[in-house]
């Protein structure tokens, strides 16, 4: 008989891709049971940063600071989750064969960065006396293939406190 595995969801990614090289990508990270840990959206869809929300928006900035390999563009923390657009430029990345025969990610990779930025708004908002404050495990990502793909998820991240406003409201 087989021994016991432990259960691991299988991962989000876009298996062919190498995550680690050069690419822009529209992230969406929500906090566990969607709990509206960073402000709220008044009534003409303004999202109000609460102390938490400002976290958020610091450590994001950070991303940029401390990675020069990496750009940020647009994002938009809302009360329960989180968009941004990360672009990776990293020519040395791993070849597609050489990384299929790796078990880990390479340095640098989207889930590295991604993992590090939530790990960092962790520490800070639990730092500030909320022990229960957690993400969900994963997060959700779109590769930006082009020019009107990118225009289109910059649109819909500007637009989505307003939206949120008119489907919660209508």
């Amino acid at each position: 008989m087989p021994p016991m595995q432990k259960f691991r969801p299988r991962s989000l990614r876009h298996q062919p891709w190498n995550y680690a090289g050069n690419g822009w990508y529209f992230v969406t990270i929500c906090t566990k049971e969607c709990m509206p840990w960073f402000g709220t959206i008044d009534e003409k869809g303004k999202m109000r940063l609460n102390d938490f929300g400002k976290i958020i928006k610091e450590e994001w900035r950070q991303i940029a600071e401390s990675r020069s390999n990496v750009e940020l563009d647009e994002y938009s923390i809302m009360q329960d989750h989180f968009h941004g657009i990360v672009a990776i430029y990293n020519d040395d990345a791993l070849e597609p064969d050489d990384l299929a025969k790796k078990d880990h990610w390479q340095k640098g990779c989207l889930g590295v960065i991604i993992n590090q930025f939530k790990g960092a708004c962790t520490r800070h908002i639990r730092d500030e006396g909320h022990h229960s404050f957690s993400w969900q495990r994963n997060f959700n990502d779109h590769i930006i293939r082009n020019e009107k793909d990118l225009e289109r998820i910059r649109k819909y991240i500007r637009e989505n406190p307003e939206a949120w406003v008119y489907r919660n409201h209508s």
